[in-house]
């Protein structure tokens, strides 16, 4: 994740000839995928190893909090 963004900025990312994407954190960054939360922190990651599969996470809270609002595809919450 960027280590500043400000509400309401829009990442998005789509596996499309790579072999996979992993979204990794800063520590206090934390990424919501539905009812699911990542680790908070350096540990905590959402990752895809199945071509076409996406992700579009928008800022929630300034610099550290992300929710995901688009998915496609079977991604690993850690």
């Amino acid at each position: 994740l960027p280590a500043t963004s400000i509400v309401g900025d829009i990442l998005a990312i789509t596996l499309d000839g790579s072999t996979s994407f992993s979204v990794t954190q800063a520590a206090g960054q934390q990424i919501r995928l539905g009812d699911v939360t990542t680790t908070l922190g350096v540990s905590g990651s959402i990752s895809s190893l199945n071509q076409g599969d996406s992700i579009v996470l928008v800022c929630k809270q300034a610099n550290t909090l992300w929710t995901c609002y688009g998915v496609t595809g079977n991604l690993t919450v850690t």
